[in-house]
């Protein structure tokens, strides 16, 4: 209830898909569809020191609004990025969980013009991003231990307390063949993930989507249903 940026962000998007979806004879297809993705994930910024990859993923909803060369694509994801750290002897995993509202605009650069074809296109937008979670984990040998982010920044000013949300740019490339697409993007945090100190999330995913009914988002005309 505290986070106004992302209810405002979410009520534009609402607004926007039920005015782009709604409109008699002007009326825009509208596709709607699942992801799934395999982030690799790390932090930037000037506090960030030496940091690893570490390995995520994604999964939500998404929809096409428009069916020409350029097309709108709104979506609520789960996000999971963070980054891993080495030790000496140990090494620890941080964990960033976010519910975000990416709103992409997407460019075609070639149609498949026969069933089966290959049809490319271009992406990028920004996202909304809600912190739903947070954790710390430190391995060492067989050993391990995981807390909180609060717990783990404890009274110390100079451990990271994450903000509530984040924004963030998104850009990338993919292909669809009917119904079934697969991109690859990254994503940058556009202001540090947390309150006290300079860290930026990256990211790098390869992600896999599935749409249902409707025009595809890059044809023009004849209607696909899978």
């Amino acid at each position: 209830m505290g986070h106004p940026e992302f209810r405002h962000g979410a009520a534009l998007l609402v607004v926007l898909a039920f005015g782009l979806s709604t409109g008699g004879e002007a009326q825009i297809p509208v596709r709607l569809g699942v992801q799934a993705g395999l982030n690799s994930a790390n932090l930037g910024g000037s506090d960030a020191g030496e940091t690893d990859v570490m390995t995520g993923w994604s999964l939500g909803a998404v929809s096409t609004l428009g069916a020409g060369r350029i097309s709108l694509v709104p979506g609520v994801i789960l996000s999971r990025k963070g980054a891993t750290q080495p030790g000496q002897g140990f090494s620890s995993t941080l964990r960033l969980t976010y519910l975000q509202l990416p709103a992409l605009v997407r460019i075609g650069l070639s149609e498949g013009a026969e069933p089966g074809a290959i049809g490319t296109y271009v992406f990028l937008g920004p996202a909304i991003g809600l912190k739903i979670g947070c954790s710390v984990s430190a391995t060492a040998g067989f050993n391990s231990a995981s807390s909180s982010c609060d717990e783990a920044a404890g009274d110390d000013p100079d451990v990271a307390r994450f903000s509530s949300s984040e924004f963030s740019g998104i850009a990338g490339i993919g292909a669809q063949v009917g119904a079934v697409g697969l991109s690859l993007q990254y994503e940058l945090g556009l202001g540090s993930a947390a309150d006290n100190l300079d860290l930026k999330t990256r990211t790098i995913s390869a992600v896999v989507r599935y749409f249902w009914g409707g025009p595809r988002p890059d044809r023009t005309m004849s209607p696909r249903f899978p």
